[in-house]
């Protein structure tokens, strides 16, 4: 039976494969599944922000980064100046 952590890890590896594959709806399902399960996992919040850029809900994204950067965590997309607005 997988730990935890397994299961977070297999959420956020299959929410990053359903992102690149532009299925942006399942990728945010998943990374929100990986945030009930650990809520303290600054990638969790990574996966929803990217999918929520994509979904073009960019107050979500910048929802997202806001708790990563209170989690300690530098974040790798800014939403703020983002191309895709």
């Amino acid at each position: 039976m997988p730990t935890n952590q397994e299961k977070v890890s297999q959420l956020l590896a299959d929410s990053h494969f359903a992102f690149i594959n532009s299925q942006n709806n399942e990728s945010l399902h998943l990374a929100n599944e990986a945030i009930r399960l650990a809520p303290k996992k600054p990638d969790a919040y990574q996966c929803a922000g990217d999918a929520y850029m994509s979904l073009g809900q960019k107050l979500k994204c910048n929802c997202m980064h806001i708790i990563i950067i209170l989690l300690g965590v530098v974040v790798k997309y800014n939403c703020i100046n983002s191309d895709y607005y």
